[in-house]
């Protein structure tokens, strides 16, 4: 009864929640009773504990609410038994989810079209999307994925796949022609039933390895076997890649992976420290999450430079502690101002900074000004209210439904993606 319940609850939160939400914090609930229209669930952690009463209780309430009736509630308590029984020991090595599986994917905003698009890759081979393309910034999970749907690929049913680099499958080109052994690697590569190809950009430049590879990738997709490939570029982006090339990795699925948000480094962290059996404290797990952002590599440095400092020091981690330690990583503050962020985007846009500022609704300021909105509430420390002065005096929740609806267009539109990361990348380097 409880689990019948929760999952309902779970259905009807999708269209509430946004899958970082849902992913990370909800998704960590287990249902244990039903009393008087009370749901008692237990959490793994103090960290999600404190992120579901915060940010999403009410949601979840008034979900129970429909389900229950009015009065419903959800009693949440840590059991981090629960937790130790979830996660592997080194004893159960042979049992043990592979460090490149979905199973140990974190799911966020930022990373979600990646992540589903790959999940469906892995349960429809030559069927979903062909091929698909991943790619996004270094350290962000995309040799993750890569390897995951390869490991999902090759469990149950006898399949020939291949996960390469593409800096190696050169390597063996170059040893097959010098070796007279090209046929031999023509064969082999084209009777594969997946190609899985890392750092894809890497072929850029190279002509006798794109002319190789465009008939390899000809000769798969035609009979319907899978291709993935993963960049730290969209295909239109990576130099000297022959145009041919570049229609082929387009005509099926890009998918980017951003640089994770608060919630999702949050979640990387405490399923990180939970895999390392490391006492994370609430307070250092939050310090470190807004303050490591750039990549899910830095964050598992951090976390393992903290591991390793408490080791031999034989100290308590405390905020202190933490702060000492991961000093020499941090990077200077971003010190972007509103009005930067207005001028930068009114440039790009080709409008004026009245434009921006004005409380009008011509359609065509609609992007550029939510597009500002979005970067002054990323790349400087305004807060909503101070963005939304900044904007002719608009409400904080503007400001809130303009950030959103970047965000949503971003997963949606590649081109649009990459027009908003440039300016980013340009207000930080200004």
């Amino acid at each position: 009864m409880p689990q019948a319940l929760w999952q309902e609850t779970l259905n009807r939160l999708k269209g509430r929640l946004s899958s970082t939400e849902i992913g990370c914090w909800v998704q960590a609930i287990h249902p244990a009773a039903i009393r008087e229209r009370r749901l008692y669930g237990e959490v793994p952690s103090g960290l999600h504990l404190e992120q579901i009463r915060a940010r999403l209780a009410p949601e979840i309430a008034g979900v129970l609410e429909e389900l229950l009736g009015p009065g419903a509630e959800l009693i949440l308590s840590v059991n981090k038994d629960r937790a130790r029984r979830e996660t592997p020991s080194a004893a159960g090595a042979n049992r043990r989810p592979n460090s490149h599986s979905f199973e140990s994917f974190v799911v966020g905003e930022s990373n979600a079209l990646a992540h589903a698009t790959a999940r469906e890759v892995a349960d429809r081979p030559g069927a979903a999307y062909n091929p698909l393309f991943l790619f996004g910034g270094v350290g962000l999970g995309k040799t993750h994925l890569a390897s995951a749907v390869a490991h999902a690929l090759g469990r149950g049913c006898p399949r020939r796949v291949s996960l390469v680099s593409a800096e190696a499958l050169a390597n063996e080109l170059i040893r097959a022609i010098l070796g007279g052994g090209i046929d031999g690697l023509r064969g082999r590569l084209r009777q594969l039933d997946a190609l899985i190809v890392d750092d894809i950009q890497f072929l850029a430049g190279k002509e006798r390895m794109q002319e190789e590879f465009f008939h390899t990738f000809n000769s798969l997709q035609a009979a319907g076997k899978q291709i993935v490939l993963a960049s730290d570029q969209a295909p239109r982006a990576i130099a000297n890649l022959e145009e041919r090339l570049q229609s082929r990795f387009e005509s099926g699925l890009i998918a980017e992976i951003r640089p994770p948000e608060t919630l999702l480094r949050l979640a990387i962290l405490e399923h990180k420290a939970k895999v390392l059996r490391f006492e994370l404290p609430l307070d250092v797990a939050r310090w470190v999450a807004e303050n490591v952002v750039s990549s899910v590599r830095e964050l598992e440095g951090a976390l393992h430079r903290l591991v390793a400092a408490c080791g031999w020091s034989k100290r308590t981690l405390d905020l202190a502690f933490a702060k000492e330690i991961l000093r020499p990583l941090l990077r200077p503050a971003l010190a972007c101002t509103i009005e930067q962020v207005q001028r930068m985007v009114a440039e790009s846009f080709r409008v004026t900074l009245d434009d921006l500022v004005r409380r009008g609704r011509a359609s065509r300021l609609s992007v550029p000004r939510q597009v500002a909105m979005y970067l002054a509430r990323k790349r400087t420390p305004a807060t909503l209210a101070e963005i939304a002065a900044g904007f002719g005096g608009r409400d904080h929740s503007t400001v809130m439904y303009a950030v959103k609806q970047v965000e949503a267009r971003r997963l949606a539109d590649v081109e649009f993606a990459m027009l908003v990361d440039g300016l980013a990348g340009k207000l930080a380097s200004a």
